[in-house]
């Protein structure tokens, strides 16, 4: 059976042995650090011009309108632009909370009224002891 050789490692002073990998690796950067800097004329460079920062509209075009520096699509009618999102505007009555619509005339459903074991395995007297009390008809 061929017997596997170890790999051919040389010895550096104060470094100890190196693998072959290692010495490749060490002479490619030897070579790269020896070689002349490299100079401008090397490289073939693109013209370019700056835009500088740009400026802030004072109009709007068209079909746009300014909200704060910035110029925003118009939104349909039913719609309120903020920033880059049109949102819907509520109806009459409801309150604006931002994303949302908050209905009118809110109210608290309290606790309810609890089936009870003389109820028997009817919700009618639930609800009739909860008609009583609020004056309308309750929902189960």
């Amino acid at each position: 059976t061929p017997s596997a050789e170890p790999p051919v490692t040389h010895r550096f002073p104060g470094r100890g042995k190196i693998s072959n990998v290692q010495q490749a690796f060490a002479l490619i950067l030897a070579l790269a650090v020896v070689q002349a800097p490299l100079r401008a004329e090397d490289y073939c460079w693109r013209d370019s011009k700056t835009r500088g920062i740009g400026t802030i509209p004072s109009d709007c075009a068209f079909g746009t309108e300014k909200q704060g520096l910035l110029c925003y699509p118009t939104c349909a009618a039913g719609f309120t632009g903020v920033a880059s999102v049109c949102w819907q505007d509520c109806p009459a009555g409801f309150t604006d909370d931002g994303a949302f619509c908050r209905k009118p005339a809110a109210y608290g459903r309290g606790a309810g009224y609890a089936w009870q074991a003389q109820d028997g395995l009817s919700s009618a007297a639930m609800l009739a002891r909860c008609q009583n009390a609020e004056g309308r008809a309750c929902e189960m």
